[in-house]
């Protein structure tokens, strides 16, 4: 089997969750919901100048991958959630983030007018006969990144580690937004996440107080802010990687039907 993943030229930044920007509190608003789309999922903002496919080599054999998503149908209890608390944008998505061979199905639930979104992380085991949960460094009560998007930026270090960026906006009422963008790599079954850029736009009257400040807690421009997760991947090799987000509500009981739906999210 081999893996698609589509080298992109250009990223742009969006999102951010300290203190930036001088747009109203309706265009900010206005502009979250233009990049939601119809069940309340924030879309990363990608722009594409040069796309060239990039071919990555997988070794995984179909029986293996199989048999993968059949223990992560007979654990469907272990990751997915009662129903009856979770919110309307509720999915899973399954992935090799670490490009060990060993898949990870992610299970993110996202809503609150905050648009807080909270993420699970389960991954196949060593042997391949069970499926155990990522741990993580989320804090408690923190709204965690906004992964429920179909395209990851994504940067690969010279030792073949996969570097995801994903974007967090919250929001507290019209005049209070916070956004930050973050870095996230799967390490040792360990979900590691880390601030790149926060900005935070609050107002008093009509008046913006605006904050920006980089991963080193040093406050910057606009201008910088946009350009600051290039910068802090210089030499890195930049590509884009996909996900299929399912809808946990429509997983079915037979483990059969559920494995070809896992199929699916991948």
């Amino acid at each position: 089997m081999k893996r698609y993943i589509k080298l992109v030229a250009v990223l742009l930044i969006g999102f951010s969750i300290m203190m930036c920007g001088c747009k109203k509190g309706t265009q900010i608003e206005d502009e979250i919901i233009a990049n939601t789309d119809s069940t309340g999922t924030l879309d990363a903002k990608v722009e594409e100048e040069q796309e060239t496919v990039l071919e990555v080599p997988d070794d995984t054999s179909i029986e293996t991958v199989e048999k993968q998503l059949t223990i992560m149908g007979e654990n469907k209890d272990m990751w997915m959630a009662d129903l009856e608390y979770a919110d309307e944008v509720y999915r899973y998505a399954v992935t090799d983030l670490d490009h060990n061979g060993r898949y990870e199905i992610i299970v993110a639930n996202m809503g609150g007018t905050g648009l807080y979104t909270y993420s699970r992380f389960f991954e196949i085991n060593e042997s391949l006969d069970g499926l155990v949960e990522c741990t993580t460094d989320f804090m408690e009560g923190d709204s965690q990144p906004d992964i429920i998007v179909e395209q990851v930026d994504t940067y690969v270090d010279k030792n073949g580690e996969f570097h995801y960026v994903l974007p967090d906006v919250l929001r507290n009422g019209m005049a209070e937004y916070y956004e930050n963008v973050r870095e996230l790599i799967l390490q040792d079954g360990e979900i590691i996440t880390k601030y790149l850029v926060t900005k935070s736009t609050i107002y008093d009257g009509e008046i913006p107080n605006v904050i920006c400040m980089d991963y080193e807690g040093n406050v910057i421009t606009e201008e910088e802010y946009e350009g600051i997760v290039d910068h802090y991947f210089t030499g890195y090799e930049k590509v884009t990687t996909n996900l299929s987000w399912q809808d946990v509500r429509q997983l079915p009981d037979d483990i059969e039907e559920i494995k070809n739906m896992l199929e699916e999210a991948m």
